[in-house]
This record gives structure tokens, C-alpha cells and sequence, in this order.
């Protein structure tokens, strides 16, 4: 499965001194990659196992090629 996920945050961390400031501070986060989803049943039960492999990130207008070193593994469906 293809995915993408984004959002926008605000915080009042200062990135440059590490402080918690005053004001707020809004940041961008993206990824996007591929994935495995598998579902299966145990004792009647639904059982979800996904593995994401995100390899396009975006931090704040920062956006690098990630080679696969931030794998996400989950035991529960997707929205």
C-alpha cells in the first residue's frame, strides 16, 4: 500500500536555544512511502499487523530521501 501523512503543529519550543518560549511556533510534518497490511484472525479475533517504510520526509521545509531506516510496525488497522 502507497501512503502520505502531514500535518501542521504548533509548539513553543525555540529549536535553536531548546527553551519552551512564549509565543507559538508552527511546524510541517510529511511523509510518505510504501507499506504492508496484513489481517488475520486469532481465536475469532481480529488481528492487524502493518509495516510502513517511509522513505520522503518533510521537518519544517527540510525534505530528504530516507533509505528505509524508519520503519513503523503496528498491530492495529488504519483509519
Amino acid at each position: 500500500a502507497a501512503f502520505a501523512d502531514g500535518g501542521l503543529f504548533w509548539d513553543r519550543l525555540d529549536e535553536t536555544s531548546n527553551v519552551i518560549g512564549s509565543t507559538f511556533n508552527s511546524r510541517t510534518l510529511a511523509d510518505g512511502g510504501v507499506g504492508l497490511r496484513l489481517k488475520t484472525d486469532i481465536f475469532e479475533k481480529d488481528l492487524y499487523l502493518r509495516i510502513d517504510l517511509p522513505f520522503i520526509i518533510h521537518d519544517n521545509g527540510d525534505s530528504r530521501f530516507d533509505n528505509f531506516e524508519n520503519w513503523i510496525i503496528s498491530f492495529q488497522r488504519s483509519i
